[in-house]
């Protein structure tokens, strides 16, 4: 009986966030995939420091006021810092084209693969576009063109179980 031996390969990305910054440089990664189990060592080496910008202004989106807390561009992502006013009689669901623009044009924009933000609309959030860390502009600017918002008495959708439609 002749037997062909089968090469089959996979390809992910696995992100992890730690609240608070890693101090061990060494990790190993235990793997199982198909009942084999695999030990990967990690070493996490030192890259440059990330650039923090402190912004603190405050725009308006229909009324709306969202504080612009900070930008800090890291090798790989912007992350940037925003805090809405919960007062505000509207929800914010979506922040479509936020992106950064420096004095030439060049655009970064929100990150396509991945993680593209973490907190809620409502409260602080962090919102990650691409970054171009070794780039060194004189000025850059956040746009926003285009938002998804709800009033809040209307967030949500009620559904009547207890009646029939079929009666």
């Amino acid at each position: 009986m002749n037997q062909r031996k089968v090469n089959i390969s996979y390809s992910g990305e696995i992100e992890y966030f730690f609240e608070k910054p890693l101090t061990t440089k060494e990790y190993m990664v235990d793997i199982e995939v198909s009942g084999e189990k695999f030990s990967l060592p990690i070493t996490l080496k030192d890259f440059k420091k990330k650039k923090v910008y402190p912004i603190n202004k405050t725009m308006e989106l229909e009324g709306q006021k969202i504080n612009v807390e900070k930008v800090i561009v890291y090798p790989l992502r912007i992350a940037v810092y925003l805090e809405a006013d919960p007062s505000y009689n509207k929800q914010i669901l979506h922040l479509e084209d936020l992106r950064i623009i420096d004095e030439k044009g060049e655009v970064w924009g929100k990150i396509t693969n991945g993680i593209t933000g973490t907190g809620s609309y409502n409260e602080k959030q962090e919102i990650y576009l691409q970054s171009n860390y070794f780039h060194e502009p004189k000025e850059l600017y956040l746009l926003l063109n285009k938002a998804q918002a709800v009033h809040k008495d209307d967030l949500f959708v009620i559904v009547d179980c207890s009646s029939s439609l079929y009666t």
